[in-house]
């Protein structure tokens, strides 16, 4: 298994599973992700497996600090191991650095939002006590490698969005 950045022949399949993997209102625009790539304020990543791609990865890079804001496993090969891989390879590629992800709130009639959170908790993230609305949506903020405090996740999205869009976007509630 290979964790390496998208080259343009990888973008198809990315922008694929990335629909199929998160919801419209949790997307940003593939565009964007691409500028911001580019400007190295944000890598798109593909995981392979014997040279065929299985998963993806899209985190924004700010001092110590890694927001891993997608990460997807291809729905036909999930449940085989590959996403604890991934995440290892995540551990390995930010070695001291805290990598933080952003979780839907686990709710009891969402079996999802259960499974999703232990399964980052089994591959070593920790909870941190915060809990925010991304864009409307309640989640909870969990970190691998160290914790963060909320004034430093507001500052990875300034960083990324701006001000403005930081204020519109993200609301910390404790």
């Amino acid at each position: 298994m290979i964790l390496r950045k998208a080259q343009n022949q990888d973008y198809g399949y990315i922008k694929k599973l990335y629909r199929e993997a998160f919801p419209l209102y949790e997307r940003m625009p593939f565009s964007f992700m691409r500028r911001k790539h580019e400007k190295d304020k944000m890598e798109i990543l593909v995981a392979e497996s014997d040279s065929t791609p299985c998963a993806l990865a899209i985190p924004s890079c700010f001092e110590d600090m890694i927001l891993l804001n997608y990460f997807a496993v291809a729905s036909d090969v999930r449940g085989q191991g590959i996403g604890s891989k991934v995440i290892s390879l995540l551990a390995e590629r930010y070695s001291g650095n805290r990598i933080i992800i952003e979780i839907e709130k686990p709710d009891d009639k969402k079996p999802d939002t259960i499974r999703r959170k232990d399964f980052y908790l089994r591959n070593g993230f920790e909870e941190t006590g915060i809990d925010i609305r991304l864009a409307g949506t309640p989640m909870e903020i969990l970190t691998l490698g160290g914790n963060v405090s909320s004034e430093e996740y507001v500052r990875i999205y300034k960083s990324l969005l701006g001000q403005v869009f930081t204020a519109a976007m993200v609301r910390i509630v404790k």
